[in-house]
């Protein structure tokens, strides 16, 4: 937590925190250290604004933030979608005299012989009734058209404030013949990786420190000439890598005959 802030109108940290709490826990211990800014590698997630960041103590966003009512949304939906399949249908039963017997019945004969019937209808998943005076049908409590469609938009919505394509993020790919790549799958992964491009200079930063460090991977020493390389986001098939080794094959054949003919000349 900030503790302490630039001042110095003129200076190109004013308003940014100078001084930092970091309290570390493990298990039923801690320790509480104040760090100075320069010895803080900030990793944070969307950008707020001046006021929110004020009530976030210095800090951004978490990404989140910004799905987080269509997600509870989105659960809340499917949550009542299978709550109406659960009453589509529903089981009526008919007893001549019902209104007569529940106002009699003090010893609770009438309760004792549906309870009795429902359990029947648990055990041998049959309904035991008599066939003068009672009787038992299902009914459809009402139609489920359109609750496919409602949250259908639901999940579009929550794709949308993601930005998270609906085939990543029900893990589910396009069914059908005809069916291809989503096109958003390669969106998204482009966004991706400008995101980790943005990173680029605190993971740097990361990683130098960590080969300084005599418990290091490389025991303190920086060997030269070192990079951060991320991997592809895109995998590709293995038609796909043949016809790329082909065209690169291709490619250097020529390069090779071009350069080989101007070495002649």
């Amino acid at each position: 937590y900030p503790i302490t802030w630039e001042r110095d109108p003129q200076s190109n940290r004013f308003g940014e925190p100078v001084l930092y709490t970091v309290q570390r826990l493990g298990g039923t211990a801690s320790q509480t250290l104040t760090v100075h800014h320069s010895r803080i590698i900030r990793f944070e997630g969307t950008d707020p604004t001046e006021t929110r960041r004020l009530q976030l103590q210095g800090w951004g966003d978490s990404v989140l933030q910004r799905c987080y009512q269509e997600l509870m949304a989105t659960r809340g939906a499917f949550a009542a979608s299978g709550e109406l399949v659960q009453q589509a249908s529903q089981g009526v039963l008919k007893l001549k005299g019902l209104a007569d017997m529940m106002s009699s019945d003090t010893d609770d004969k009438v309760k004792r012989r549906l309870y009795l019937m429902d359990l029947s209808r648990s055990v041998a998943r049959s309904m035991l009734i008599d066939s003068d005076g009672e009787d038992f049908t299902r009914v459809d409590a009402g139609s489920l058209s359109g609750v496919a469609e409602i949250m259908d938009r639901m999940v579009n919505m929550l794709s949308g404030v993601s930005t998270i394509p609906v085939s990543v993020l029900l893990g589910a790919a396009q069914a059908g013949l005809g069916a291809t790549e989503d096109p958003n799958t390669r969106t998204w992964y482009d966004s991706l990786q400008a995101e980790r491009e943005k990173r680029r200079k605190e993971i740097n930063h990361l990683v130098r420190l960590v080969m300084l460090s005599r418990e290091g991977p490389t025991g303190g020493q920086e060997p030269k000439g070192w990079g951060v390389v991320f991997p592809s986001l895109w995998q590709l098939t293995p038609i796909e890598q043949a016809d790329v080794r082909q065209k690169t094959a291709t490619s250097d054949a020529s390069d090779i005959e071009n350069e080989f003919e101007a070495t002649a000349k």
